[in-house]
């Protein structure tokens, strides 16, 4: 047993300063390809040296990058200058970069473009073969990892949007060697099960190498070639794999993919209510101005048909029988009042009037009215009448007077 015992701190001490003491690593240039590569605000860049066989992690500050392009590609091949150290707080061996120069183009990136060229021969890429995503999908299906944290983004932005669309997970590898299979495969299963709209293939970011499963042709074949408009969702937005050519929409994220697929229901909703508000105005318009042009065409039809005409003569002849009721009433009244005044003329002049006041006429017996005692002889028979009844008698005398 070691006879002294150190701190993590003293052991991490020891060996940054047996790494710069060292003659050899202080100034050291290193071939690799570039991964990984971030950018941050601070302006620094950090990434990872890579081979077929190991990878370096490395810092290049920002201070450090006076005159350089200061950018990085996922699979640069580069020549890195710089000395090897070690990061106290993480006891992390790493290189502190201080220039960076290209070295021609890295093994992933060409592999990557002899592909491409590939799948563009075979029209895998072809933009008229892009179909259009569903408005409103029922059923969306997901190919990626059971595990990763895409699925939960997209299953919250699908709820979120729209809370009755059913999702259809097929769990696949997303990263290894039997990843690019179960892709293709479950991709063909949920394309041809006819159950879905519209499908949703991806991952979450990472290196060229980790999103390489999306680049293989098993996976492009099958995307291009099903029946059902794919999403393509790989990585972060600067991540560009084979897959997001052949799909119909390529998405940045899972989450934009989720957006992309699916139909905002509060925005539909009041959509579909201002829809419903002009629709409602349009109807209560037109049902005015048809009940405008009725009641017009009610008034011309008033004006033109017989029985408007009719019943305005109809008018006409009421008032022409009240004017002459009216005037056979004057008529009458008038009449009635010239036969009382004869009446009472008739009475005046009326022989019998008199009788009633003690006088009598006398009549021969042929009716002749006696008026002069001339007109009879002694012995003519004579009718005298009274004011009630009458009397026969016979002339024993007469008086005659001189006119």
């Amino acid at each position: 047993m070691a006879n002294r015992i150190f701190s993590v701190s003293e052991v991490n001490g020891y060996v940054a300063r047996s790494l710069e003491m060292d003659p050899m690593i202080r100034q050291i240039a290193i071939r690799g390809e570039v991964s990984n590569a971030r950018r941050y605000a601070s302006g620094h860049w950090y990434f990872t040296l890579k081979d077929d066989a190991s990878a370096l992690r490395c810092v290049w500050f920002l201070s450090n990058q006076k005159g350089a392009s200061a950018r990085l590609e996922e699979g640069d091949r580069v020549i890195a200058q710089g000395s090897l150290g070690l990061y106290l707080r993480d006891g992390q061996y790493q290189m502190n970069v201080t220039q960076v120069r290209a070295d021609g183009v890295g093994s992933w990136y060409e592999r990557f473009e002899q592909l491409k060229a590939y799948c563009q021969e075979r029209g895998w890429f072809d933009e008229d073969k892009k179909r259009p995503l569903p408005a409103y999908p029922r059923t969306i299906g997901i190919v990626t990892s059971p595990d990763g944290a895409a699925l939960r983004d997209v299953i919250r932005v699908a709820h979120r949007r729209m809370p009755w669309v059913n999702l259809l997970l097929d769990p696949v590898l997303v990263q290894g060697e039997q990843a690019a299979e179960q892709i293709a495969q479950a991709i063909t299963r949920l394309g041809q099960s006819k159950e879905c709209d519209v499908i949703i293939a991806g991952r979450g970011g990472g290196s060229m190498e980790d999103l390489w499963a999306f680049n293989e042709l098993p996976v492009v074949e099958a995307i291009a070639k099903c029946p059902v408009p794919i999403v393509s969702a790989v990585g972060h937005q600067t991540d560009f794999t084979l897959a997001d050519f052949a799909a119909d929409v390529r998405a940045a994220t899972p989450s934009m993919a989720a957006e992309l697929a699916t139909c905002d229901w509060e925005e539909l909703r009041e959509a579909i209510a201002r829809r419903q508000e002009r629709m409602t105005a349009a109807v209560r318009r037109l049902i005015d101005q048809r009940h405008t042009g009725l009641l017009q065409a009610q008034q011309r039809l008033d004006q033109a048909s017989p029985t408007g005409a009719l019943a305005a003569r109809q008018e006409r002849l009421d008032q022409y029988r009240h004017r002459l009721t009216q005037a056979i009433a004057r008529q009458m009244a008038d009449r009635q009042a010239d036969l009382q005044r004869l009446r009472a003329l008739l009475d005046a002049i009326n022989p019998m009037t008199v009788t009633g006041r003690g006088y009598a006429l006398v009549r021969r017996a042929d009716g002749g009215l006696v008026t002069d005692s001339a007109q009879v002889q002694r012995g003519d028979r004579l009718r005298i009448t009274l004011a009630r009844g009458g009397l026969q008698v016979a002339v024993e005398e007469q008086t005659i007077e001189e006119p």
